[in-house]
Parts: structure tokens; sequence; C-alpha cells
């Protein structure tokens, strides 16, 4: 294909996508906030990021107070408000008097607090509420509403925002670079024909007008991606970069095809295996599904529990979503804990004295073993602080001196409840560890383990486990009941221990 058929071919998208888009268009009159939301699409991402994609069970009304800075006032439903200001490169919010930057992320943090504060309270003196309001233009009618019309009466526009000015500020990065370097995401007419005419102007490799015409030719299918990713619940950040990894790898159409299809179902899966031999992930290609598997949007993005392998399961699979509570839920209830081969098992939330380390321990074997034992082992810094080793060793100088199992064992115990503080924790000790416990050091490890798990899985609710290497794609499911049988057989393994300073487990699936 070369350059000429190319361009005409663009060209006809061009007119396709024109044409589609005419057959979406919102108007002001039939749905003023969801006009609004279309035509400045930054805003829409901006209050994705604030107030999740739910945002719209929240607001009752969104209007221009003023064309430059672009300013929007949000009206929430126990009718408090606050505004987003456009600022070039992200919005600014201010809330409750106070502006925070939202492109840094700390202020986003506390801006998404502000809100969540907001939302919590009453009525504002004097508001009328959400049912007060008789039409949801673009002023106010409030008393910091402008005396002037409206930006889109006036034709003031957004002077800022590049999606709406009708003059586009001079670019920092040039087009052609961002063509050749990077690829593009097209969402407007406009900036398709400036494409075009940037083609026609220049020389392009097969490669590169592919790579241009394949960002194109998505827009087509945006709607239906991001409709599919919003049932998932998938936050904006996470389904953008799928949607941009599904388009640079040329298979957008792929993927279409397969969100629309009969996904697997997670209780379906086998067991044990390896995704990249999974029947129904292959029309994909093993560079997106590989890719996939091993993608977060990572701490720098807000997500610091959103780790590997959790977008995956949520996106490639029927019955699975994003529960906001846990790593992916189960459509028909339940959640899954996903953890990456020689994780980090901390008991999380509750049941553990901090996740910071088991500093009291030596004080702990102090109170517990001193009538026991006349020289306490507190270990070996640097060689043997392991706390099972501890104890045993401990356990055997108690029985020495002549007191009994019975009594090294509730030493023992009260030891570990030193660090198991809730009575759900102690609990998980008494089940778990028990005279036979004190045979070895292996034993009463494994034994801790397993109650750490166990406990993990009651505080934090999840019904399956799934370890798995996202380097190589492999994984094991367990269920709860079957943990135990699991770290016994050896299909679960301990790679490193409870210890004096720190309360850090490791597994691995053996």
């Amino acid at each position: 294909m070369n350059s000429k058929q190319f361009i005409q071919l663009l060209e006809q998208e061009v007119e396709d996508f024109m044409q589609a888009q005419a057959e979406k268009i919102v108007s002001f009159e039939d749905d003023p906030k969801g006009y609004i939301l279309q035509k400045y699409p930054s805003l829409k991402g901006t209050l994705e990021d604030l107030m999740t994609t739910s945002f719209d069970e929240y607001i009752t009304g969104i209007y221009v107070m003023a064309p430059k800075p672009t300013t929007f006032k949000i009206l929430l439903h126990n009718g408090q408000h606050f505004f987003l200001i456009y600022a070039k490169d992200s919005y600014i919010a201010k809330i409750a008097g106070k502006k925070y930057y939202l492109l840094n992320l700390g202020e986003e943090e506390y801006a998404i607090k502000a809100i969540a504060d907001l939302l919590t309270m009453g009525m504002p003196p004097g508001a009328k509420g959400p049912e007060g309001e008789e039409e949801n233009d673009t002023t106010a009618g409030a008393e910091d509403t402008p005396e002037e019309a409206p930006a889109e009466e006036t034709g003031g526009g957004e002077e800022e925002l590049a999606e709406t000015k009708e003059e586009k500020p001079k670019r920092k990065t040039p087009l052609k670079f961002k063509i050749l370097k990077e690829g593009l995401i097209l969402e407007s007419p406009e900036l398709k024909r400036e494409i075009i005419d940037l083609i026609k102007a220049g020389e392009y490799s097969e490669e590169q007008l592919t790579s241009i015409r394949n960002s194109i030719a998505g827009v087509e299918y945006k709607e239906d991606f991001f409709n599919y990713t919003n049932s998932k619940k998938m936050g904006s950040r996470a389904s953008q970069a799928i949607y941009n990894k599904a388009l640079n790898l040329n298979k957008i159409q792929e993927v279409l095809d397969y969100i629309k299809s009969d996904k697997p179902n997670f209780t379906n899966l086998p067991k044990e295996g390896n995704i990249n031999n999974i029947e129904a992930f292959k029309p994909l290609g093993d560079e997106f599904v590989q890719w996939l598997y091993q993608f977060t949007i990572g701490a720098s993005e807000k997500a610091v529990g959103v780790g590997k392998m959790e977008e995956f399961l949520v996106f490639m699979l029927e019955d699975t979503d994003n529960p906001g509570t846990g790593d992916v839920g189960l459509k028909g209830g339940g959640d899954i804990e996903v953890k990456g081969d020689g994780a980090k098992i901390w008991g999380q939330k509750k049941g553990l004295l901090s996740t910071s380390g088991f500093t009291s321990g030596k004080k702990s074997i102090e109170n517990h073993f001193g009538d026991l034992v006349d020289e306490l082992y507190l270990g070996t810094a640097g060689k043997d602080m392991a706390v099972a080793s501890v104890l045993i060793q401990n356990v055997a100088r108690a029985i020495q001196k002549g007191a009994d199992k019975n009594k090294a064992l509730e030493a023992t115990k009260d030891v570990l409840k030193d660090f198991y503080i809730t009575p759900e924790g102690a609990s998980k000790i008494d089940e778990y560890v028990t005279v036979d416990s004190l045979s070895s050091t292996g034993k009463l490890n494994t034994d801790i383990f397993k109650a750490q798990l166990s406990l993990y899985s009651e505080v934090e609710g999840w019904e399956y486990l799934w370890v798995g290497n996202p380097n190589d794609g492999s994984y094991k499911i367990f269920k709860a009941d079957q943990l135990d049988a699991a770290v016994d057989s050896g299909q679960l393994k301990i790679v490193s221990s409870l210890g004096i300073g720190t309360n850090i487990y490791r597994m691995k699936i053996g």
C-alpha cells in the first residue's frame, strides 16, 4: 500500500468517524450534564480519578462558571459543591475554599478525602438541594455565578482546553515526532484531519503508516471497550493503558471480539497451569496476554494495593470484577486473593501486631519463659532470629529444667499471642499450635504459618488464593479450606519465616 492509497483510506475513516460521532451527539437541552461531560472529556477523567467511575451517582449538576481559566462548579447530591479549574497540564480542585493541584499525587489524595468529607455533610445553610435546581444550565444561578451569558452561547469557549479550542495552542512536542515515536490515540475529527495533512507533507515507512492507522481506526472501538471495563469496575488509568497496548500491538479488533465472546469463568479454569496455554486466550496473541499478566498501574499511580495479575483476572474472565475492597471479586460472591510467587504473607489489616515487625519479641520471651528457663535463648543477631527456632530452644531448656510440655506449650502460645493480638489471631494460635508443634523447629514454623494464612483468609474474607509467576505465566489456585493440605503436601512452600524482628512470611508454589 503506497502513501496515496493510505491517505485515501484515512480520509474515508475520517468520514466514517464523523458520521458515527454525529449520531452520538448529546444535546445540551436533552442532557445538560452529559453534554458538558462529552464536550470536556478531560473533566470526566478527572472526576473518575477523584470519585471513581461511579461519580455520576453523587453529582446532580455541572456548571461552567468562567471561560478563562475554564472553571466548573460540581454540585453534589447533598447540595454541597466544589470547583475544578483547568490549568493546562492538569486541574486544580477548590474544595471548601482550599486549592489542591491534582498534578501532584499527594494533593490529589487530599482532594479525594476532602470530597469524601463533603459527601458526608448535610445540606449547606439555605441550600435547596438537588430538587431545587430548575435546570442544569452552564450558569449555576447561585451568588457566585457570572452575570454574562454561558460560555457555550458567547463563543468564549474553554480557553485552556485543547479539546474545545478552535485555534490549538502550539504543541510543546511536535506532532510529527509524536507520530514517529509514540503513536497517537485520536479522539476528534479535527486531529485526524491534521494527521492526514501531516502525512501528505511527509514520508513514512509502511510500519509507521500502519501504526498511525491503527491509532485512528481504534476510535471506533473505544466506546465498546470502555463500556466493558466500566462494567468490570476497572480504574480509568488501567483501562486506558490496556486500550493503548491493544492499539500498539494491532490487536484492538481481537480484543473487542474477545470481550464480546463467551469468556472463561474463574471457577472453570484449571486449578494449575499456565495462562499462555489456555485456548480461549490464544486469539489475543502471546505478547498481549503475557503483557497483561504482568501489568500493574503501580504505586506511582495511587494504587499500592493493585499488583500484577490482578487486572488480568478482572479483564479476561467472565465472572470477575474489581470489588474495591480486595484483589479480585467474583460476581457470584467472594473474593480472590492474588499473590506473586515468593510474595509476602502479611496478614494485612487485623490480627497481627504490626506489619513493621515483631519488635517486642525478645521481651515477650522473657515475660513468658522467664520462670521456666534459667538462661533464656533470645537468638543470635544475623544468624538465628526465626521465632520458631528461638521458641523451640527455650522449650527444650524449660523441659530440661523440669517443666512439662503443656507448660512449655502455654508459654509458646503466650509469646505468639503477643504478636497475633486480636481474639481471631489468638484463636488461630490455639487451633494450630499444639504439643505436636513442639517436636521440631520445622513443625512449629509450619503450624505458625498455617495459622497466619488461615487468619489472613478469615479476616480478609477471600475464598480463593491465586499464586502465580507473572514472568512466565504459571499459576496455582487454592480454596481457603484447602490451604492446610496445600502446605502439608508441599504445594505451598514457606520461603522465609516469622522472625523476632519481623513478621514477614513468604511463600511460593511447590
